[in-house]
């Protein structure tokens, strides 16, 4: 991928329900250079089930993390937070902007079920469709009552922001820019993060289907019994336990890779595809023990773990090998949102 330069570097804001996480790529010389990042964890409370529960907590340890960093960007690009944000691909005749911008509006009032006046809309031509004479519209939908709080939000942590993004878009802008996507191929990108799961499969640089699944991280506190989230931590860090049977961890992890690996077969048929061609992993999900060979086995692909740094070259001395390791699966939507242009 060609990356134009850009005098201004952009905060990329990750806000997990288990973790803040930032990123800053500086592109001044054409060739993005991972120049900083930092990462700091959440309550429990802080953020549930996609609501954001404690807006203090948030607000200060996103200012608390950026201060003890010496962070002096600004302007920032996060991913909204919360359930009542809509993608939908549309099948669409050509014509003008002009005429396709009415013509969306018009499409949205039919295709999601609140008022348009309740939401705030946005769309991508993705390109020609296979049918003749037709373009793909991908239609992204935000409710207002969501997104305008989220503003307020940001604004509260003394920032300001140029980029509100979709958490499913900031993992594919991580992977376009890192690797060659193919035309007429089609690849997974499966995000596991400690509340939920995306998936997203994408054919070049379109996005086919994404759907968000609640089987994650946390859903491993029911499937090892007696296992708290410090020991979890533990397993994905490759940490032994001793407190707990190596058995009862395998199999736990084996249920919740199988659950992951069943709703993405079951998530394909909408895709209007036969097959996949790749998966690659993202999130802290990906650091669990033998989750690539399960993986591997299960589809007969290959598999790996999306890699934030095969184009995106690292400020010397800021990782070591061992950190980049364990990091760089977290960072993949930080990075994203960093790499976005207002």
């Amino acid at each position: 991928m060609a990356f134009k330069k850009r005098k201004k570097t952009y905060l990329g804001l990750d806000i997990g329900s288990s973790f803040i996480k930032y990123s800053i790529v500086d592109l001044s010389s054409g060739e993005p250079v991972l120049k900083d990042f930092g990462f700091s964890e959440l309550s429990d409370i802080a953020i549930a089930d996609g609501e954001i529960m404690d807006r203090l907590q948030l607000v200060d340890t996103v200012k608390n993390l950026l201060v003890s960093r010496d962070v002096k960007e600004k302007d920032v690009s996060c991913a909204l937070i919360g359930r009542g944000v809509i993608v939908k691909k549309l099948k669409m005749d050509q014509m003008k902007d002009n005429e396709l911008s009415i013509m969306v509006r018009q499409e949205a009032e039919t295709n999601i079920p609140y008022s348009i006046e309740d939401v705030q809309l946005d769309y991508k031509v993705l390109g020609p469709s296979e049918e003749q004479g037709k373009i793909d519209v991908l239609l992204v939908a935000a409710k207002k009552e969501i997104l305008l709080p989220f503003i307020t939000l940001i604004k509260d942590m003394e920032l300001y922001p140029t980029v509100i993004d979709v958490p499913a878009f900031t993992i594919q802008n991580c992977f376009e820019a890192n690797y060659e996507p193919v035309p007429n191929e089609m690849v997974t990108l499966v995000h596991i993060g400690y509340e939920n799961t995306i998936l997203s499969f994408i054919e070049g640089t379109n996005n086919l289907f994404t759907r968000d699944i609640t089987t994650a991280i946390k859903s491993l506190l029911q499937k090892i019994p007696g296992i708290t989230k410090e020991q979890l931590d533990k397993v994905f860090k490759g940490e032994i336990l001793n407190e707990i049977p190596e058995e009862k961890i395998r199999e736990g992890l084996e249920m919740f890779y199988d659950e992951i690996c069943t709703h993405i077969e079951r998530a394909i048929p909408f895709t209007n595809r036969e097959k996949m061609e790749k998966i690659y992993l993202s999130g802290g999900g990906a650091n669990g023990p033998a989750i690539l060979d399960y993986f591997k086995n299960r589809f007969e692909i290959n598999v790996e773990k999306l890699d934030p740094f095969k184009n995106i070259k690292i400020k010397e001395g800021l990782l070591t090998l061992e950190e980049l390791e364990k990091i760089s699966p977290l960072l993949v939507p930080s990075i994203g949102l960093s790499l976005r242009n207002p």
